[in-house]
């Protein structure tokens, strides 16, 4: 059903274009994902990141870059709540974050 959050991903992608701050940081490049669950009436919990570098190897990025974007992540409040077969349901959710030497270049999905 895509992304189910209130203003769709451009509301998320505009969260965080105003949120982070952006460093330039040499050698920080690769991507980040952060899964979370989304209960049914809206709310997140049990967030994890994973992060890896531009091979898809696994990377540990600047706590500076890692923080900021799970910080923002947690705080975003648009978040719907899915029924399927008219119960209502959690569900898994996941964003990745294109870093390009410690700059935020692009949200995913």
């Amino acid at each position: 059903g895509g992304l189910e959050y209130e203003g769709e991903k451009s509301a998320i992608e505009k969260e965080f274009s105003e949120r982070y701050k952006s460093e330039n940081i040499k050698n920080e490049t690769g991507l980040i994902r952060i899964n979370f669950v989304v209960n049914c009436k809206g709310k997140t919990d049990k967030f994890r990141l994973i992060s890896m570098n531009e091979n898809y190897e696994q990377k540990v990025f600047a706590k500076s870059i890692t923080e900021q974007l799970m910080n923002i992540t947690k705080s975003l409040k648009g978040w719907k709540g899915k029924k399927y077969k008219e119960k209502e349901i959690d569900y898994y959710q996941y964003l990745i974050f294109k870093i390009e030497n410690g700059q935020l270049k692009e949200i995913l999905p």
